[in-house]
């Protein structure tokens, strides 16, 4: 059987509620909505209220409470609440008339009685609109009335451009009012959100609204009172050609922030084609100092010529009118927290020698090198560069004569404005410097401009495609490393990248391994982070490769994905330190299916053997590629004291491929038995097979004789005042404690080694015919006359600087085994570092001078200049100069000066 409906849920409906009044009904089933007809006055607050029985298992709001016009639109509600059994709803009227009052049972109970009333509140004194907003009397306080939730009470005011005007709201109770002041248009001025009041300048002249809020009592629309007070304030300049002040360029005018949202006007006297610099600095006490400063240039008509932004301590606004005039310069604050005095000023300024936008920038050209200023702190100079895809190129910023804290960067954009591939590397003798590689053809902009914004800086700019390089950065590249191979190349200048392609098989896992300067396998240093590598495929997707520990340089894994081209990208880090270049070389190795343990196959010296070197190093070569493992390697003496350890961190030991090089950092004793432990998992393969087998070798160094004889002998020094004779050959004596505990005295025809006690120096010995010391912690060579002092001088002509002790003990070597003098200089005139010095292809008259400049610290004389370029022009070797130079009484006597008590070297083998 059909429910019957007590009322209608529209207009038709039978119901009348009264004002004051109450009426019954039931909700028959759940969306039953029943309407009611009720009489409102206009504008005024109405409380409509629905109670039901106590309730189980359902809310209250599970019942809604809506009031429509007669003409059909829904009234918005001001607020509700819940009550005990009453749901309560205020409703605000427009016209006078019927309106059609709603209670609906949305997720309630059945069949539930329920009774409804309504409830008149208080007219509307205050429109909410522009158009029904009531007048505001400036400098009078005006009293109101919320009179219900949400009410919004509008005024209208008229103002005067450029004047500084304050709002003062007030609640009589509970809680603040919220304020908001928009002009004519309905554009906002002004907010504010609490009671306390604000300020602000008027923009224009003419009508503005004043929007009160605030709450009220709930749904009960009782009344909450307010006043409102809006007020010219206090102020010392106005914000318009009329109340403005005066400023004339080369002097200053005192201000004050009086209050938030002040702006004071400045009129100036300009010409055209000048440059102005203004600035609004604190003042001497009460100062005004902020971060939020805005400064700003108009001009006649009011419209903004120029603004600048920032601390006002710095902050400096630059202009340049094109006509000569009245302008006005203001001073604002976009917080309203800092107020005080400052002191406005105007001075002549130093023209900008750049544009600071790309309508504006200037070209730069390759190779050329640009001198520019960042006249003010905020400053920014634009440069205009055409770039060719593929290229890569550098730019180098270098920064002059700074003054305050200036920190000067660049950074670039393509002219769609991308900034990308722009990187940072640290260079030495640079401020800043890029590199980019260019992947379209076309214009390039560079910004030069200052960090931190403070303080000034002159600058260099120089952008450079550099030549030579052996590898592209894409895969465009001409490198191919194939599995199983090494392949050489360099990074050939700051920041370069090389990507180097490789064929893999998916599923396949390969080893890559890249040496430089430790392992002598190229001259780029790959010990620390300053070098990185990744793997890229084909569709230029990056992966990261695993690490290989325990590698003399750097070692990755990396298992494919899929069967194709692969790239791997090698290069300096951006984030630690300058960028290296160097030369290198790249390996690559197959590592799947390697389950098998390493083996070694021989080591150096002879396990068990007896004679060996002092200064040599131990070699252990194995049947694979070998990296350092979790456990160290020990070198014990005879006594059983553990001399050195070695593991994956120590530079004393270098694994290159299959061999592992020790080179022990002291000097080893003679005729002394020694031992190195290698404890299982010491080492392992690159596919991390460890070698497994506990090993130790023995042997034992060559025995000291009492006195030297026709060869290279090895002798002992004792300190109790012996005599030694090496007689010939290249002889050396065999200290045991470190070199600072003797005094080592070179003589014309003998040296004394006297030993240290404490403070003092007491017995030693007398040595003659020796050429070398051996301490326990040093080397040092006493034949200044002889291979030692030869090399040494040779080096330091050469390079023009001191040997290096492991290059000199290299040559030392060479010549000691019958190399000579001239065999080394053609070595050392091949070397990158002398051709860097001296040029590749000089003429001979540079050369010569070259020489005079580097060996000797000074201009040629006239006959030794036309002596040598005689004897060059008529076959003397480039070589046999160098030597001559390194060997000519002048330049032994100065070097003597500086190896006469011998030198230290690093032993070479």
């Amino acid at each position: 059987m059909a429910t019957i409906d007590d009322y209608t849920s529209d207009k038709n409906t039978s119901g009348v509620l009264a004002v004051g009044s109450q009426a019954s009904g039931v909700f028959e089933q759940r969306g039953d909505s029943d309407w009611f007809r009720v009489s409102l006055a206009a504008n005024t607050y109405y409380t409509f209220k629905l109670t039901l029985p106590a309730l189980t298992g359902y809310s209250y709001y599970d019942y809604a409470l809506g009031l429509s016009q007669a003409q059909g639109g829904y009234v918005s509600s001001a607020g509700s609440s819940v009550s005990g059994t009453e749901l309560s709803t205020v409703f605000k009227s427009g016209l006078a008339g019927d309106y059609y009052f709603s209670a609906t049972n949305n997720f309630g109970s059945l069949a539930t009685a329920y009774t409804v009333s309504a409830i008149a509140g208080a007219a509307d004194a205050v429109g909410d609109t522009a158009a029904t907003a009531a007048p505001l009397a400036l400098g009078i306080s005006t009293s109101g009335s919320f009179e219900g939730p949400s009410d919004l009470d509008v005024y209208k005011v008229a103002l005067t451009a450029g004047t500084l005007y304050s709002v003062k709201p007030a609640m009589s109770s509970g809680s603040g009012v919220s304020v908001s002041l928009t002009d004519a248009n309905g554009q906002y001025v002004a907010t504010s959100s609490s009671a306390g009041s604000y300020s602000f300048v008027a923009a224009l002249s003419g009508s503005y609204y004043l929007t009160l809020s605030g709450s009220s009592s709930g749904s009960t629309g009782a009344a909450s009172d307010y006043s409102v007070l809006m007020a010219a304030g206090l102020d010392d300049y106005g914000a318009n050609a009329a109340g403005a002040g005066r400023l004339t360029v080369g002097s200053s005018t005192p201000g004050k922030m009086d209050a938030a949202g002040d702006k004071d006007w400045y009129a100036v006297s300009l010409n055209a084609n000048t440059t102005y610099w203004f600035t609004a600095k604190p003042g001497a006490s009460g100062a005004y100092s902020s971060s939020y400063t805005q400064l700003k240039l108009y001009d006649s008509a009011s419209q903004v010529m120029a603004a600048q932004s920032g601390s006002n301590s710095q902050t400096v606004l630059q202009f340049v009118p094109t006509k000569t005039g009245t302008y006005y310069f203001e001073v604002s604050d976009s917080s309203s927290y800092y107020l005080g005095n400052y002191v406005a000023s105007a001075v002549i300024g130093t023209r900008d020698d750049y544009g600071s936008d790309k309508a504006s920038a200037a070209p730069l050209s390759l190779g050329n090198t640009v001198t520019g200023s960042l006249e003010l702190a905020y400053d920014k100079d634009v440069f205009k560069f055409a770039v060719k895809a593929g290229t890569t190129y550098t730019f180098e910023l270098k920064g002059q004569n700074p003054v305050g804290n200036p920190s000067l960067y660049m950074s670039g954009a393509d002219a769609n404005g991308s900034s990308s591939g722009l990187l940072s590397y640290t260079k030495a003798g640079a401020t800043d410097y890029r590199v980019y590689t260019a992947n379209y053809t076309g214009d390039y902009y560079l910004t030069v401009a200052n960090n931190y914004s403070s303080g000034t800086s002159g600058y260099t700019l120089q952008v450079n495609a550099p030549t030579g390089d052996d590898f592209a950065a894409s895969s465009a590249t001409t490198g191919l490393l194939a599995t199983g191979g090494k392949l050489a190349g360099a990074l050939n200048f700051a920041g370069d990248s090389d990507w180097i392609k490789v064929k893999l098989v998916a599923g396949t896992k390969y080893a890559f391994v890249l040496e430089g300067k430790a392992s002598g396998a190229g001259t780029l240093d790959v010990s620390g982070s300053e070098v990185v590598m990744s793997m890229v495929s084909s569709s230029g997707y990056s992966s990261y490769l695993t690490t290989l520990s325990g590698l003399s340089g750097k070692g990755y894994s990396f298992t494919a994905d899929a069967t194709g081209d692969y790239y791997l990208t090698l290069g300096a880090s951006t984030y630690y330190g300058a960028a290296p270049s160097g030369s290198y070389t790249l390996s690559s190795y197959n590592l799947s299916g390697d389950t098998v343990m390493p083996t070694l196959l021989s080591f150096s010296p002879v396990n068990g053997g007896k004679g060996a070197s002092l200064t040599g190093n131990l070699t252990l070569t194995f049947d694979d590629l070998m990296r350092t493992g979790d456990s160290p390697i020990r070198l014990i003496d005879a006594q059983g004291n553990v001399v050195e350890s070695y593991s994956a961190s120590s530079s004393r030991m270098q694994i290159t491929g299959k061999v592992v090089t020790i080179d022990p950092t002291a000097n080893l004793q003679p005729g002394t038995k020694y031992t190195l432990e290698l404890p299982a998992g010491s080492l392992m393969d690159y596919s991390g097979n460890k070698f497994l087998a506990d090993r130790v070798y023995s042997f034992t160094t060559l025995d000291t004789v009492a006195q030297g004889g026709s060869g290279n002998d090895v002798l002992s020094g004792i300190g109790t005042n012996i005599r030694l004779s090496g007689g010939d050959g290249v002889d050396v004596v065999v200290y045991g404690n470190s070199y600072s505990s003797y005094a080592v005295t070179r003589g014309a025809t003998e040296t004394k080694v006297l030993y240290r006690n404490g403070g003092s120096v007491g017995s030693g010995d007398t040595l003659t015919g020796v050429e070398r010391l051996q301490f326990s912690d040093r080397n040092i060579a006493l034949d200044v006359d002889g291979n030692g002092g030869q090399t040494y001088r040779l080096y330091q002509a050469a390079f023009n600087r001191t040997p290096d002790k492991g290059g000199l003990g290299y040559w030392m070597s060479q010549m000691d085994q019958g190399m000579g003098l001239k065999a080394v200089a053609d070595a050392f005139l091949s070397s990158p570092e002398f051709q860097s010095l001296y040029g590749v292809s000089s003429s001979n008259e540079v050369f010569i001078d070259n020489l005079y400049r580097n060996v000797l610290h000074r201009a040629g004389d006239t006959g030794g200049v036309n002596s040598w370029n005689y004897a060059l022009n008529n076959g003397v070797s480039r070589a046999d100069l160098l030597a001559a130079f390194s060997e000519s009484s002048e330049y032994v006597a100065e070097i003597l000066k500086v190896i006469g008590n011998g030198f230290e070297y690093t032993p070479y083998g």
